[in-house]
């Protein structure tokens, strides 16, 4: 029947969608180099990231 049809059809593209979402490379999943041009390069940026001390820094009495 038509409604029968629907729900295969509905769950063909359920299935289609996660299985692009898998086949795309997750941003997590790549390892950002900050040194790097953003379109991937291997030419070094012009100014370095500056990183914050993670040690809190003792208090000089």
């Amino acid at each position: 029947t038509e409604s029968e049809r629907s729900k295969y059809l509905l769950a063909l593209k359920s299935i289609k969608k996660i299985i692009q979402e898998k086949e795309k490379p997750r941003e997590k999943e790549k390892n950002k180099n900050p040194y790097l041009k953003p379109d991937g390069g291997f030419d070094l940026i012009e100014k370095f990231p500056v990183y914050e001390s993670k040690r809190k820094q003792k208090i000089k009495r």
